[in-house]
C-alpha cells in the first residue's frame, strides 16, 4: 500500500521476517565480526596443538622408531596420533559441556540466544562439521610428520631440523592474537566513549513511568508530595522512541519529519535541557526546538516568535535548546520539538533524593499503594539508557573472552616453541657462553628470531582488525572514536612487548645456566 501526497505519507509492504532480520545491516555486520572471531580462536587453538606437537617432536621421536622396532608402518603410527587427537578433541568435548552447563546464564546473556536453540537438529552439523575440521588438522598434520621419522632414531639422537612449520604456525598465532586485541580496543574504548558521551541532558536520578494512566496531572501532583521525591515533570514519552511529526514549507509541501513530544513546563528544568535561545514553554500554543530543527528551517533572522508548522507541534516557537540524543548514538541527530498539549500527557518522570537506589524502592512501593489500578512502576532512566547499548556491551564482553582465550592459547604455543628450540639449540647456546657471550646475547638470540616472525604478524593482525573496527563503528552515526595509525602503532608495540617479555621470563634460566653443566 502506497499512498504519498506534498512529500508526506505512509508505505506499507509485507516481508519474511526471517529475510528483513538477516539482511539487517547490522546483524550482517555481527554476524561477519563475530565469524572473524570464532575462525581465529578455532584456526589458533588447531595451530597452537599442532605446534605443540612438532615442538615435542624431538622428545617422542625415540617411541615413535621403537614402534618401528616392534613392525608398527608408518599407517599405524599415522593412526596412533590420530587417535590421540580424537580422544583429546573427546575430552575437550566433555570439559566444555560442563561449562556451557555452569555458565549457561552468562553465555546465554552474552550471546542472546537460549543454549538449546544452537544445538538442535537442525543446526547440530554446524558443531559437528567445525569439530571434524579440526579433527582433521590437528590430527593429520602431526600424525604425517611423526609416520615419517626414520627408524634409526632409536640408534642416534633425531633432532627436528626443519623449524619453518613452527614458525608458519607461530605466525598465525600472533596475527590472531593482534588481531583480536585490535578489534577489543576499539569497542572498549568505543563503549567508554558511548555511556560518557554528552547527551545534552543530566539523567542522574531520573526515574521515569509511561502508560496510560488515570488523571495523570493529579497524579504527579501526589507523587511530587512524596519525601523521596524532588521534581515532577509530565509528558507524551519520556526520552527516546519520539514519534514523528511532519514540517511543511510555506508551500505546504513538507521539508522534514522532526522528533515529537508534548511536554509540561517542568520538564525541561527536570531533565537539565540546556536552551541556547529563549525561554521555557509556559502555556498551551508555545513550541521549543533544538539547532537541527532550526538549520533545516529556511529562517535568516533566527527561530524565535516564528510559527512552528507540524500538524502536532502548531504554536509559537520561544526557545530553542542545544541538540541532544533524543533516541541513542546509533541513530544521526535529528530535529526536535516540544510542545504544550496537556491532553496529550502520558509520561510522569521524577527526580529522586540520595540514595538513589532506596529511593526508587520506596517510590514504587509508596506509587503501588496509592495507585493499586494504574500499575505504575518507576524505572531508573540511567538504566534505561544503559540497556540500549546492552548489544554493545555483549559484544565487547564476548571480544574479551575471546582475547584471554587466544592469548593464553599463544602463550602456551609461544612457550612449547621456546623450550623445543632452547633444547635443539642446547650446544650452540652452551658454544657460545663458553666463546664469552653474555646472559644477554642468549636473550637475544632467542628474541631476536621470534620477533622476525612476529612483526609481520602482528602488522597483519592489526590491519585486519583496523578494516573489521571501522565497519563495526559505522553503526554509531552519533558520535564515533577516531583509529589513527598512532594509536595502532602502540598496539603493535604492547603486542610485541608481551611477546618478548614472555621470552625472557621462559628462556632466563637457560640464558644464565653454566654452559660446563
Amino acid at each position: 500500500y502506497d499512498h504519498v501526497k506534498n512529500g508526506w505519507g505512509v508505505k506499507y509492504h509485507i516481508e519474511n521476517i526471517r529475510k528483513e532480520h538477516i539482511t539487517n545491516p547490522n546483524v550482517k555486520r555481527l554476524i561477519t565480526i563475530m565469524s572473524f572471531l570464532a575462525v581465529a580462536i578455532l584456526l589458533i587453538a588447531a595451530m597452537n596443538y599442532i605446534l605443540i606437537a612438532i615442538s615435542s617432536l624431538s622428545r617422542r621421536a625415540k617411541g615413535v622408531g621403537v614402534h618401528k622396532c616392534n613392525g608398527a608402518t608408518s599407517m599405524q603410527v599415522f593412526n596412533m596420533f590420530l587417535w590421540e587427537t580424537g580422544i583429546i578433541i573427546v575430552i575437550s568435548l566433555i570439559l566444555v559441556s560442563l561449562l556451557i552447563i555452569n555458565l549457561r546464564g552468562l553465555i546465554e546473556n552474552i550471546i542472546e540466544v537460549k543454549i538449546s536453540t544452537l544445538f538442535t537438529f537442525q543446526t547440530l552439523w554446524v558443531p559437528l562439521l567445525i569439530i571434524a575440521i579440526i579433527f582433521i588438522v590437528a590430527g593429520v598434520i602431526p600424525g604425517r610428520i611423526f609416520s615419517n621419522i626414520p627408524v634409526t632414531h632409536v640408534f642416534r639422537k633425531y633432532t627436528e631440523r626443519n623449524s619453518a612449520w613452527k614458525r608458519i604456525l607461530l605466525f598465525i598465532q600472533f596475527a590472531g592474537v593482534s588481531f583480536v586485541f585490535g578489534l577489543l580496543v576499539v569497542v572498549f574504548v568505543q563503549y567508554e566513549r558511548v555511556m560518557n558521551f554528552d547527551l545534552g541532558y543530566n539523567p542522574k536520578n531520573i526515574a521515569t513511568t509511561s502508560g496510560r494512566i488515570e488523571n495523570i496531572e493529579i497524579a504527579a501532583k501526589t507523587i511530587e508530595n512524596l519525601p523521596m521525591v524532588e521534581k515532577v515533570a509530565v509528558s507524551w514519552l519520556t526520552i527516546g522512541g519520539y514519534s514523528g511529526d511532519h514540517v511543511t514549507g510555506e508551500d505546504g509541501k513538507t521539508l522534514f519529519s522532526t522528533r515529537l513530544n508534548i511536554i509540561s513546563p517542568e520538564f525541561i528544568p527536570l531533565y537539565g535541557f540546556k536552551l541556547l535561545e529563549g525561554r521555557n514553554v509556559l502555556a498551551p500554543g508555545e513550541v521549543i526546538v533544538n539547532e537541527e530543527y532550526v538549520r533545516r528551517m529556511p529562517w535568516t533572522d533566527g527561530a524565535i516568535g516564528k510559527q512552528s508548522s507540524g500538524s502536532n507541534t502548531l504554536g509559537v516557537i520561544v526557545g530553542v535548546m542545544k541538540d541532544f540524543v533524543d533516541s541513542s548514538l546509533f541513530q544521526e541527530k535529528k530535529p526536535v520539538a516540544f510542545a504544550t498539549t496537556p491532553k496529550w500527557h502520558n509520561s510522569i518522570s521524577v527526580k529522586l533524593k540520595e540514595p538513589f537506589t532506596e529511593s526508587l524502592m520506596n517510590l514504587n512501593r509508596e506509587v503501588a499503594e496509592i495507585f493499586p489500578s494504574n500499575n505504575i512502576v518507576f524505572s531508573s532512566l540511567e538504566k534505561d539508557i544503559e540497556n540500549r547499548y546492552i548489544s554493545v556491551k555483549r559484544f565487547r564482553d564476548s571480544a574479551i573472552v575471546a582475547f584471554i582465550g587466544i592469548l593464553l592459547i599463544t602463550l602456551m604455543g609461544l612457550f612449547g616453541y621456546i623450550n623445543d628450540e632452547i633444547q635443539r639449540r642446547s650446544k650452540e647456546i652452551a658454544i657460545r657462553k663458553v666463546n664469552g657471550a653474555e646472559s644477554w646475547n642468549v636473550l637475544m638470540l632467542l628474541t631476536r628470531e621470534v620477533s622476525l616472525v612476529a612483526i609481520p604478524a602482528i602488522i597483519l593482525g592489526i590491519i585486519v582488525s583496523y578494516f573489521i573496527g571501522q565497519d563495526w563503528l559505522d553503526q554509531f552515526a552519533g558520535t564515533r572514536i577516531e583509529l589513527s595509525i598512532a594509536i595502532y602503532a602502540l598496539l603493535s608495540i604492547v603486542i610485541l612487548a608481551v611477546i618478548i617479555i614472555s621470552i625472557i621470563i621462559k628462556s632466563w634460566r637457560v640464558a644464565n645456566d653454566n654452559p660446563v653443566s
